[in-house]
């Protein structure tokens, strides 16, 4: 494992509900945002961590930019204090990487972890093996699996590989559970999908895209 530090920020989206107890109003604690984050075929994939309310948000893999734009957009809007990622990593988010490093007003710590750490199956044991307190006592990891496939779109791979570096992450800073006995788990509260919500502010990748599909649908229909 290597840690680092650097920096951004990010954008129009909206935490959505995905089902769940759990209350984060409780505590007006200051917020700490631990963000895990994968690119590969300019698709990005992600989930991050608040500890203000033990929330785990997912977002489903996207397509973005080789900017990395959308990316920049949800750092600026989280403002993720540490961001984990793997050493093995394409081009254009090591180049994003490093440019965090120049932002003198925000710079995350950075986590780097070995590629291994955001295997497919290895993330998805991590996050059967989470603590999540909502769920009785006696549940077996194979009656968790169908809950949480209602909470998480297991077919986004990407996000679901973060998910096993950012479990990981959490369990070795023992984040919110500093002060509490060593076999105490960092507790999962909730799942809460992170989405789109407002198409009118989409960056111009986006509104290029709708633009090249619908050019596309058309002149299908006219070939027809």
């Amino acid at each position: 494992m290597a840690e680092a530090s650097n920096d951004t920020r990010g954008g129009d989206f909206a935490p959505h509900a995905a089902t769940l107890d759990g209350d984060g109003d409780e505590n007006e604690e200051t917020s700490e945002v631990f963000l895990s984050v994968l690119v590969h075929h300019g698709q990005v994939g992600l989930s991050f961590y608040d500890s203000k309310d033990c929330t785990l948000h997912v977002m489903p893999d996207t397509v973005d930019n080789r900017d990395l734009s959308l990316l920049d957009r949800i750092i600026q809007e989280l403002s993720p204090r540490v961001l984990i990622t793997s050493a093995k990593q394409e081009r254009s988010l090591a180049r994003f990487i490093r440019a965090l490093g120049s932002n003198p007003d925000y710079s995350p710590e950075i986590v780097v972890y070995p590629n291994a750490d955001f295997g497919l199956e290895v993330s998805k044991q991590r996050l059967l093996s989470a603590h999540l307190p909502f769920l009785p006592p006696s549940i077996t990891e194979k009656d968790r699996l169908p809950y949480l496939s209602s909470c998480i779109p297991f077919d986004s791979v990407l996000m679901v590989r973060t998910i096993g570096a950012l479990l990981k992450c959490l369990d070795r800073r023992r984040v919110g559970v500093e002060l509490e006995e060593s076999s105490m788990p960092v507790p999962i509260l909730q799942f809460l999908t992170y989405s789109l919500y407002d198409l009118k502010n989409l960056s111009s990748i986006w509104n290029s895209f709708i633009i090249v599909i619908g050019s596309i649908r058309i002149g299908l229909v006219y070939h027809q």
